[in-house]
């Protein structure tokens, strides 16, 4: 009898400590997030040079050969920078290819404005990677959470979350903050792009809800705000969005700027849903018109994952994509490139595959990283 008894109180202390720590973890962002990222490793950049490609995400980065059936073989590999202590794991935000090196704009798998009171938490990381093995040569601890980095000329800019960094980087494996901003507000540079207009060169930041906003860094060390425009700012037609409407990525064709135009979890098929792209005519940086291209309801997808798509944009020839959740990749021509024509979806995956970052090579390759998995699909465009 007591045999039994004994046999009970441990089910039943096993149970209950189960129990306790299930709710511990889920009662607990942080930690439940990053449990699920330690098996979940899915993607969030791409990019390309030539017939290579690079891959960032929640694994760090890899490096692949794009072989002449588009298939991809491995060819290195680095997550030495993605340490998963529950207090700060870091992951392949984004990265940028300059001569022989890599820079990778790295962040806190937490999401938003979240943070770890800890002193070893890490908002985020700007990382040297050498470019043949990915090497890391350099790392540098932000106090923003970094999301995408690009070049122009010897400047690197990485955009954040609350603001973002300008580097010299005559000496690549040193760059040099030559300019910084912070915004106290809480706010989102995410995506952008560079635009040389009148011996001026300009960045375009898609900031969320926000909308666009434009800087002038034609005296990199002196960057300074031009003009913002949101999202809830007449289009050209006289229409006004509804609030809960975010931008994520922005592509340039000049005169245009195109840039995706999603829900936020908060209105997400409710009233005031909208999915498409936005488009700005930027003829005159000082007078710029706004306008957008829905994709109607029937095509929308139905699972919600992060922050809803499209979020990622890209374009060949006449011709521009997006990421569209599970459904896939949605096209717009714009053959009239101030006025888009939606055309419909494509699914990359053949297999209904959320996918989230989405890159064409050169050679007019589609690359899509899934949402979930390290996985990568493919598909070559037609001419």
């Amino acid at each position: 009898m007591m045999k039994k008894k004994i046999i009970l109180y441990s089910i039943l202390s096993l149970l209950l400590s189960t129990i306790t720590i299930s709710i511990f973890i889920y009662t607990n962002k942080n930690i439940r997030t990053a449990i699920f990222r330690t098996l979940v490793k899915g993607n969030w950049y791409i990019t390309s040079e030539k017939d290579t490609l690079y891959s960032f995400g929640y694994y760090g980065v890899q490096k692949w050969l794009i072989e002449k059936n588009n298939k991809l073989k491995k060819l290195a590999e680095n997550n030495s920078f993605c340490n998963n202590t529950f207090i700060g794991h870091l992951i392949g935000r984004s990265g940028t290819i300059y001569n022989q090196y890599i820079y990778i704009a790295s962040r806190s798998y937490l999401g938003g404005n979240d943070s770890i009171n800890n002193n070893n938490y890490v908002n985020g990381k700007l990382l040297v990677l050498q470019k043949n093995n990915l090497r890391t040569i350099r790392e540098y601890n932000s106090d923003i959470k970094f999301i995408e980095a690009k070049i122009y000329k010897n400047k690197l800019v990485v955009s954040g979350l609350k603001g973002f960094n300008i580097y010299d980087i005559s000496v690549a494996t040193s760059p040099q903050i030559i300019y910084k901003y912070r915004q106290n507000k809480y706010t989102e540079f995410q995506g952008f792009t560079f635009i040389n207009k009148d011996s001026c060169t300009y960045i375009a930041f898609t900031k969320f809800g926000e909308g666009l906003s434009i800087w002038n860094m034609t005296e990199a060390t002196k960057t300074y705000h031009v003009t913002d425009i949101s999202i809830q700012d007449s289009l050209s037609d006289g229409t006004i969005l509804p609030k809960g409407l975010q931008c994520f990525n922005i592509k340039l064709k000049y005169p245009f700027l195109y840039s995706t135009l999603a829900p936020n979890i908060n209105i997400f098929n409710k009233e005031g849903d909208k999915r498409g792209i936005m488009i700005y005519d930027i003829s005159d940086i000082n007078h710029i018109k706004q306008s957008a291209v829905f994709i109607p309801k029937k095509d929308w997808y139905k699972r919600k994952i992060g922050d809803p798509e499209p979020s990622y944009i890209d374009i060949y020839k006449n011709k521009l994509y997006t990421n569209f959740g599970e459904k896939g990749i949605a096209i717009f021509d714009i053959s009239n490139p101030s006025k888009p024509r939606y055309e419909g979806i494509i699914d990359i995956t053949n297999n209904n595959n959320l996918i989230q970052p989405i890159h064409i090579n050169h050679r007019g390759i589609l690359f899509a990283g899934d949402y979930y998995w390290p996985d990568i699909y493919s598909k070559q465009l037609n001419d």
